[in-house]
């Protein structure tokens, strides 16, 4: 990983069946996502990195990217009014953390499936 990667940590409160409550980003320099982990409410994980579409890079939501468009600038104004108690609406709340590189690999690895 270079110095331009950050990471970031996303939970959701919500009531939806089958949707992760936290997500973590590895977001490079660009803003692109080259690798993702679900977390879902019965501690089930899902990790994903772009070179797991490799002959189906017309399946990835962004060009090198899990995520479509840059993950930093959909996300500057939610950082920039991000409270430490997150963004409520409609009686669901998100927060958004920058994290480490620790932590993003020690999720990771235990939800990666080999």
């Amino acid at each position: 990983m270079t110095a331009a990667h950050s990471y970031w940590r996303c939970d959701w409160t919500h009531t939806h069946v089958g949707d992760p409550v936290v997500m973590f980003y590895e977001v490079d320099g660009a803003g692109d996502v080259p690798r993702i982990v679900d977390v879902f409410r019965d501690g089930s994980g899902m990790a994903q990195c772009v070179g797991d579409y490799i002959g189906r890079e017309n399946d990835l939501p962004g060009v090198d990217s899990l995520v479509e468009g840059s993950f930093l600038e959909a996300t500057r104004e939610m950082r920039a009014v991000m409270s430490p108690g997150g963004i409520e609406d409609c009686g669901e709340r998100i927060t958004l953390v920058q994290t480490d590189a620790e932590m993003f690999e020690e999720v990771w690895l235990r939800h990666r499936k080999r």
